[in-house]
């Protein structure tokens, strides 16, 4: 930084010190000239005097004589002084005039370098203040707008290209938030000295946190200071992590109906109410699953919850191809419908408006069900959660798999065990060694329930 001071700030010292310096000298001299005429016409006119006093006597003249050139001597002394004195005078004036301007020029630089740094400092103020991700408001103490960076225009959507007052402030937070005139009040009137801190939803459902601080000042009401977060972001991320969390539950818990001993009508029971329990889901409180027969024509319904007597009846059996159900398990693909409408082949006289979800249950592209769950009428279709149902399909139909394969080898165990006993009991000539086989043939045996059999319902709280 430059610590010479302008060529504008040296002109207007110079001609600070012109009307200073110059009077003096000219006064100085003036004195000096009027002296010099004094005593000269003083020594003229003393010498007309004595040429008219010529015939006095000699001892008269040359007393006049001495006395003229003592006054002479006297005189030329005082001219002497008088010339020193203005010499010695000047000098310190000089170095009078050349100290204070040394110290105006050092002021000068002073005031310069003080200003730059102010200029520095509100210039790096400012730029932290617009590169900020919040969005900052001043108000003053008459309530008046003084200051905002161009992230708070953003958030609340303002054109900064007008002039602003709290006026258009309060129009852009009446537009966008739901409760806005409860904000305003505070915005307007703060409690004297405090600190104020909440979130605002907005119509678009973006989520504001705001903080307000007051200036420090010796005044009763002073300046506040407003900073809105757009806190959106964290939290959609919060929210994705606690879908997650619930999900995972979710699946768990599933799992764990695989691992206790149920019928598969109890399993798939259980399984519907889990997945109607997760939290994130705009679900109704009912649906049902649906196992493909034997044949491979029609769904049977397996597991139900919330469905009316009527609708048991229609839906116990639904064909391929048939109503939204029937769709899916032909189409293989996930179906989404908001309304009931002409997709809704099953219609009841006292049938409530609703949506539906109705997911294939697939293993390895071979149908093993549908899974129908129920959503409000009018629900947009959400990705998310049509991704988690289908992975919950595919956790349904390994579990399906599972319980239907252990049961096909408990009747294989039950039939080759009876089997065994009625060739052993009714043809014991047709097996050599039958005492053998006899005493080492099992028995059938009443299944004892474990004490400790895991409950599957402790996760319907999820």
């Amino acid at each position: 930084m430059s610590t010479q001071p302008s060529a504008s700030l040296l002109d207007r010292e110079n001609a600070l010190h012109r009307p200073i310096l110059w009077p003096l000298f000219g006064t100085f001299v003036a004195l000096l000239l009027l002296f010099l005429f004094a005593a000269y016409l003083f020594d003229t006119t003393l010498a007309d005097y004595l040429q008219q006093q010529g015939t006095r006597d000699l001892v008269q003249k040359l007393e006049l004589t001495r006395y003229h050139q003592r006054i002479t001597q006297q005189a030329l002394l005082i001219i002497a002084i008088t010339a020193l004195s203005v010499i010695v005078l000047g000098v310190l004036l000089h170095h009078l005039l050349r100290r204070t301007e040394r110290e105006i020029q050092q002021t000068a630089i002073d005031q310069q370098q003080s200003e730059s740094g102010l200029l520095n400092s509100r210039a790096l103020l400012h730029n932290t203040l617009e590169a900020l991700g919040d969005g900052i408001l001043v108000i003053g103490a008459d309530h008046t707008f003084r200051h905002a960076n161009a992230q708070f225009f953003s958030l609340w959507q303002i054109d900064d290209s007008n002039r602003h007052s709290m006026q258009t402030i309060a129009e852009a937070i009446r537009r966008q938030l739901l409760a806005a005139e409860p904000f305003l009040q505070l915005l307007q009137h703060p409690p004297t000295a405090q600190t104020h801190q909440g979130v605002l939803q907005c119509h678009t459902g973006q989520v504001l946190e705001y903080h307000s601080f007051p200036v420090p000042c010796a005044e009763v009401r002073c300046d506040q200071v407003w900073v809105f977060h757009d806190k959106t972001r964290r939290a959609a991320m919060e929210q994705r992590e606690e879908r997650a969390l619930q999900s995972r539950i979710a699946i768990s818990a599933l799992l764990e109906t695989g691992m206790a001993s149920l019928s598969l009508e109890a399993q798939l029971h259980a399984a519907l109410e889990i997945i109607l329990a997760v939290p994130w889901l705009s679900l109704e409180y009912k649906g049902s699953i649906f196992l493909m027969e034997e044949g491979g024509e029609h769904l049977v319904m397996a597991a139900q919850r919330g469905l009316s007597e009527q609708l048991l009846s229609r839906c116990a059996q639904v064909p391929m191809g048939y109503c939204l159900c029937g769709r899916a398990a032909q189409q293989q693909e996930t179906l989404f419908a908001a309304h009931v409408d002409e997709q809704h082949q099953v219609r009841l006289p006292d049938m409530q408006p609703h949506g539906h979800y109705c997911v294939p249950i697939l293993l390895c592209d071979r149908l093993v069900g549908v899974l129908n769950l129920y959503v409000p009428d009018g629900y947009q279709r959400n990705p998310e959660e049509e991704a988690f149902l289908t992975t919950i399909s595919y956790t349904l139909a390994n579990l399906i798999e599972r319980r239907v394969a252990e049961q096909d080898l408990l009747e294989l165990r039950t039939t080759l065990v009876d089997t065994l006993d009625h060739m052993i009991t009714e043809e014991p000539h047709a097996l050599p060694g039958r005492r053998r086989w006899r005493e080492k043939a099992p028995r059938k045996r009443k299944k004892k329930t474990s004490t400790r059999q895991r409950q599957p319902h402790r996760w319907l709280a999820i």
